[in-house]
């Protein structure tokens, strides 16, 4: 005679099934928040990307030389100045203030600074710590920046054919969804 009831046989097996299923929803799970984690990530590249590209592009409309990096050269860094004169670094519209512009890549802190301010420069190149606090009436601004989930690396390239561009070339990411780019300008007001 049989008393109501489960055996101990059918308990395994309904605990086993139920904890398959508890995995099997646990795995959906985590897989949407990765899917979320990276469309996250995706979005702060944009706009980090976005926010680059309009400071480069103020900077590009606005400045007549391109100091660094020379023709050819790959560099962590790029300088230029805004109503400089190439012959006699005087101003070219003596009315107009003079200025500069310089990005440059920390990659210990994998981190693309600007920093501007007036010319001549309150700034020294040669050592160049990327990531020193302003000094005097200089500004600085944090353009890009990585965290624990996205790494950045960034590196100018002035082209030996056109002196008067500068390509910006990026990746970011987190292996294995690394995103490159390039950005690309060209001096409005070259002399």
């Amino acid at each position: 005679m049989r008393k109501s009831g489960f055996t101990l046989i059918e308990l395994v097996i309904a605990n086993a099934l139920g904890f398959a299923l508890v995995l099997v929803i646990l795995s959906l799970q985590a897989s949407v928040l990765n899917a979320q984690l990276r469309q996250m990530r995706v979005r702060k590249i944009s706009g980090d990307a976005i926010n680059l590209a309009k400071y480069m592009q103020k900077d590009f409309e606005t400045a007549n030389i391109l100091i660094e990096p020379q023709a050819g050269e790959i560099k962590d860094r790029m300088l230029g100045y805004k109503n400089v004169s190439p012959l006699d670094f005087g101003p070219i519209v003596p009315s107009e203030p003079q200025s500069y512009f310089l990005y440059c890549y920390n990659p210990e802190s994998e981190t693309l600074y600007r920093y501007a301010g007036s010319y001549p420069m309150s700034l020294v190149l040669d050592p160049f710590y990327c990531g020193h606090e302003a000094v005097n009436e200089q500004t600085l601004d944090v353009v890009m920046s990585g965290s624990d989930s996205i790494l950045i690396n960034c590196s100018f390239m002035r082209s030996p054919y056109n002196p008067d561009s500068v390509i910006l070339n990026y990746s970011a990411g987190q292996p294995p969804d690394d995103f490159t780019g390039s950005l690309a300008f060209s001096l409005k007001r070259s002399i």
